[in-house]
């Protein structure tokens, strides 16, 4: 038979560990598991189970590969391997990783791991195709949002519902735990840009435009 190898490493911020857990069901055995260039030999399995801890040096900031190889010693189980991958989050916000920045299931807000103060950095246009894509970006922490490119576009191809603010659509949203906010430099297309129940907060050289869109 070949193992079921499951890997668990989630993203975190620049300078924090991670832990990286392994679960090779209904067998025994040993893995390794190479993170980047780091590799840790021979890990014995406890119950189906191994958690490494990697430490913040050697991982990099952006995309961080996993490679774990399990050797079996069930004589009806075969050896095997897995990947997976994780991102180490630095503050450049991208087409391909602003969902690791803002959590789709709590309603846009911020990853824990975001810490207050950060510089979010904004590269390129970040776009949801489709009306029916629900994608909110929630700032609830004080954060300074910038774009060193020069050409951060976001279209969160907002459709609102009504004209009361009831049913708003897609947001981009600074709420009361953002307070102390800074923006500047981001062009917004058909996104809603809300500004509820918060104070202090800074937007400068920004465009806002609705085009062919309720």
């Amino acid at each position: 038979y070949l193992p079921k190898i499951i890997i668990e490493a989630h993203a975190t911020w620049i300078g924090n560990d991670v832990p990286v857990n392994v679960t090779v069901v209904d067998t025994t055995g040993n893995v390794t598991i190479k993170v980047n260039e780091k590799e840790f030999k021979d890990l014995v399995l406890v119950n189906g189970n191994v958690l490494q801890i990697v430490s913040a040096d050697d991982l990099v900031p952006g995309i961080n590969n996993v490679t774990v190889t399990f050797t079996s010693t069930d004589s009806i189980m075969r050896s095997g391997s897995e990947n997976c991958t994780f991102y180490v989050l630095y503050g450049v916000v991208t087409q391909d990783n602003y969902l690791c920045y803002f959590n789709p299931d709590d309603k846009g807000q911020f990853f824990d791991y975001v810490p207050e103060g950060a510089t979010l950095d904004f590269q390129g246009s970040i776009i949801v195709p489709d009306e029916s894509i629900k994608v909110n970006m929630t700032i609830n922490k004080p954060v300074n949002i910038i774009s060193t490119t020069g050409d951060a576009y976001i279209d969160l191809c907002t459709v609102a519902k009504d004209r009361l603010g009831t049913e708003p659509g897609n947001l981009f949203a600074i709420v009361r735990g953002g307070s102390g906010t800074n923006v500047t430099g981001i062009h917004f297309h058909n996104t809603q840009l809300w500004i509820a129940n918060t104070t202090n907060v800074v937007l400068e050289n920004i465009s806002a435009v609705v085009e062919e869109q309720k």
